[in-house]
């Protein structure tokens, strides 16, 4: 049996793989998308109390993270862009709205790039939107020098994959707790932990370096036309707020709203301001 927040996996056959996403609700859609090394089991659980009465919430398991496939590549944003679109399709679910945190942002920013006539809506939580090489760089180098250490050193070929391969739950906690994800440390739970420790390897580097290395979505963000909410948390060490604004100031109707006293995630620290900041977005799309 269910519990509120957690509607249970079920697992789809796309592209040759097998992929795990939790839905519940009934009405308009809302699919939501997990940042890097999380899945749908905890992020959205305050999301799915909220407003699984009133929407339908379809939650994903992004490629090579939670119980989805876990293929050695295909983590570009636009390949994974064209995997959601092949989920959308497989679903049968017509014009939803995506919402992406973190990762999942930058993945529902390129949907919207490439598939502009699919979306209805767009909110965009906490994303590292990435303006090419040289400014990504800069960008990197205003995070916790600790938490990017750690970080880089997964991203040398073999030595990487050899640390990789040691990390542990207690070297897991301390990575998290170096990036200063969370205003509030105490919400690094077990859970969360177990989420994290579900990535591999080739996830979780691949998706570095085509997003928050290499990736260019600014020169692109002019041409997302669906009305778009940016959400950020007034305490996010990871994606400055300056990001969230120039993003704000390229994509044409777009607003941006801060949920204070929140870090990274604030969908987890500050549920009640973060749903009802996406309510009062949702109520303004046909």
């Amino acid at each position: 049996m269910s519990e509120c927040g957690d509607p249970g996996p079920q697992f789809v056959s796309i592209e040759g793989g097998r992929y795990c996403y939790r839905r519940g609700g009934e009405g308009r859609v809302v699919l939501v998308l997990h940042g890097l090394t999380d899945s749908s089991r905890l992020v959205w659980r305050e999301f799915f109390c909220r407003f699984e009465k009133e929407y339908t919430i379809v939650a994903m398991d992004l490629r090579g993270h939670g119980d989805s496939e876990k293929p050695e590549d295909g983590y570009a944003p636009a390949d994974q862009a064209r995997l959601v679109a092949a989920f959308i399709d497989k679903l049968g679910l017509d014009r939803p709205v995506l919402l992406g945190h973190s990762l999942g942002g930058i993945i529902a920013a390129k949907f919207a790039i490439l598939f502009p006539q699919r979306l209805i809506g767009l909110v965009i939580c906490d994303s590292p939107l990435g303006a090419g090489f040289w400014k990504n760089l800069r960008l990197a180098a205003r995070l916790p020098l600790k938490g990017v250490a750690m970080v880089g050193t997964t991203m040398i070929p073999l030595l990487g994959r050899f640390m990789f391969g040691l990390r542990s739950p207690r070297t897991m906690r301390l990575l998290l707790k170096s990036l200063r994800l969370f205003h509030d440390p105490s919400h690094i739970t077990e859970v969360l932990i177990e989420d994290k420790m579900k990535g591999t390897y080739e996830a979780v580097t691949q998706s570095l370096w085509h997003t928050v290395v290499f990736e260019n979505l600014f020169k692109d963000l002019d041409c997302i036309s669906v009305p778009t909410l940016i959400i950020h948390g007034s305490y996010d060490s990871l994606v400055p707020l300056d990001l969230a604004k120039r993003a704000a100031s390229k994509i044409p109707n777009s607003r941006l709203v801060l949920i204070e006293k929140a870090g990274h995630f604030p969908m987890i620290e500050q549920p009640n301001l973060f749903n009802q900041t996406v309510s009062q977005f949702l109520s303004t799309l046909e």
